[in-house]
């Protein structure tokens, strides 16, 4: 199936933004409005070509994997980073030390 074929456009996209926005906003609901993005991009790829649809699944959970991995191992930022600052800093203020 192609972005621009008639089945796409007429009824498998009108479908899927239907089910998705007729799901009501809520962190309980985000998910599951999340999983059903996941399945339906799943089947469209599976269309096309059902022999990759394993290739996309390894992919999204590898980088689900690493995504959490990064998440965990990354430094918090600072509080300098956070503030509201001028640049180029004016020249009687010295630089953080991660820009020198």
């Amino acid at each position: 199936m192609l972005f621009s074929s008639v089945i796409f456009i007429f009824k498998f996209l009108p479908l899927a933004l239907l089910f998705y926005f007729l799901v009501k906003d809520s962190s309980r609901n985000l998910f599951f409005k999340n999983i059903f993005l996941l399945i339906i991009s799943l089947i469209f790829y599976a269309w096309g070509e059902p022999i990759y649809v394993l290739l996309m699944i390894l992919s999204i959970v590898v980088n689900y994997i690493f995504g959490i991995l990064i998440e965990k191992n990354s430094p918090k930022p600072s509080r300098w980073a956070m503030q509201p600052h001028e640049y180029p800093p004016a020249s009687s203020e010295k630089l953080p030390e991660c820009f020198e």
